[in-house]
């Protein structure tokens, strides 16, 4: 008795773009502007607020831009919090460049590859999907200024790593649909 074909379909997904260390390099240059943002906030805030100051807490963007305190060290009451994200979506700078950090590493996932280069790729990274994903203080973190493991966990490859969407055959189509409607390149 012949046992029926089975077809088995395979999604290897795009090629690394050739302009993905441009966009590495975007997103590096936009994460040193977010940390020199980050850190006059820091100044300000533990001249104004110093109670605030203290605390350890986290911050992303939303898919609005508005910057969202994350209380991952649970030492921030909900006022407190609430204060802490009114302050930060107060800092325009440090608002744009948030943003600006937001969309270059949305880009950077985008142009490369789910197979080769970095990685980055096996991952569907999007203004909606990012706030869940990257907390942006631990990327800040100098090495030596928190315990390896802590340090190791915030690396933007390990944030989305452990809490990013996988990419699909699917979410692919629609980043590259978007994509060609921006004029960008995810295809080698």
């Amino acid at each position: 008795m012949e046992q029926p074909l089975v077809a088995i379909t395979t999604w290897v997904g795009r090629s690394q773009s050739p302009d993905f260390p441009r966009y590495v390099a975007i997103t590096e240059s936009a994460k040193n502007t977010l940390k020199t943002s980050f850190e006059a906030f820091q100044s300000q805030l533990s001249a104004t607020h110093p109670d605030l100051a203290s605390k350890k807490y986290g911050f992303t963007v939303e898919a609005d831009g508005k910057l969202k305190v994350l209380n991952t060290a649970g030492q921030l009451s909900t006022s407190e919090t609430q204060r802490l994200t009114d302050l930060l979506n107060e800092s325009t700078d440090l608002k744009a460049a948030a943003s600006a950090f937001r969309d270059a590493s949305i880009d950077m996932v985008d142009a490369d590859s789910p197979w080769s280069g970095s990685y980055l790729g096996r991952y569907n990274l999007t203004k909606e999907n990012f706030a869940n994903t990257i907390d942006l203080a631990p990327l800040l973190k100098r090495p030596g200024s928190v315990p390896p493991q802590e340090f190791s966990d915030g690396l933007f490859f390990n944030q989305l790593a452990y809490k990013g969407e996988l990419a699909t055959e699917e979410t692919e189509a629609a980043m590259l649909e978007r994509r060609a409607a921006q004029r960008f390149t995810a295809q080698a």
